[in-house]
Order: structure tokens, then sequence, then C-alpha cells
């Protein structure tokens, strides 16, 4: 894993928009689609196309960003969503989203995450993280 632990705690949730969806480097699919992030973030597409188990990752504290991000691109509220992840969790349906509680935290699991995916700021990436592009 990268160093970065001090670049990152240097900023304040504020300048952490996550403005950049990101996957683990050994996750195949660097290009999704707003349909299939939605289905991701659902919880309805489980699996990348090689069968890895998809894991979301999210940064509590950036919720603000998170959300204005999740109504721009996808057109669906953050309620819809956190509702979502609660029936699937119950239901046991899939697993929902992990929490942390720093953007530290937040790459460090991604990066060990095989299948993991998760929003963080550009200026955060790391080597052992691949960039996502959103296709329309």
């Amino acid at each position: 894993m990268m160093a970065h632990a001090s670049q990152s705690s240097a900023y304040s949730p504020d300048t952490l928009s996550p403005d950049t969806l990101v996957a683990n480097l050994n996750q195949s699919e660097t290009e999704v689609s707003k349909q299939q992030l939605s289905k991701i973030l659902t919880l309805k597409k489980t699996r990348w196309s090689n069968n890895q188990r998809i894991q979301i990752f999210l940064y509590a504290e950036d919720s603000e960003a998170f959300n204005e991000f999740i109504v721009n691109q996808l057109g669906v509220f953050p309620y819809q969503l956190r509702r979502h992840w609660k029936r699937s969790g119950f239901s046991g349906r899939a697993s929902p989203p992990v929490i942390v509680d720093s953007m530290d935290e937040l790459i460090e699991r991604l990066e060990a995450t095989p299948g993991a995916i998760g929003f963080i700021p550009q200026s955060l990436m790391t080597s052992e993280l691949q960039r996502v592009t959103i296709s329309d």
C-alpha cells in the first residue's frame, strides 16, 4: 500500500469531495454505465463480470458530497439508497456498503479488498487503485 496517511489526514472533510469512482486494482472493469452503477449501489449487481464479489466502501464524513454525487449522476435520492441497503441487509440478499470513519481507512480497505469499489478525491489516488469511468 502506498503511504498516504499523512496526506489525507491533512485535509478537512470539506476538501475530500468524492469526485472519483475507484476500484481495487485487481478488479478488471474500468468502465461502468450509470445503469450498472445504479445496480451496484442498489445491491442488484453483486458480482463483477469475472465473478468477483463487489464490496462497496464509503466514507461517512463525505456523506453530503456523496449524496450530491448520487443525485447528479444517478438521479436517485440518498434516502432511497439507504432504505434499500437496510432492506437488503435484513433480508440477507446482499451486503450493504461498509461505512468507514476516515479517508485513510477507506483507501486502505479499497486497496486491500479484491472487488472493492468506492468514491475518493482524485488527489488521493494510489497505484493500487484504478479509476472507473462512468458512462451514459
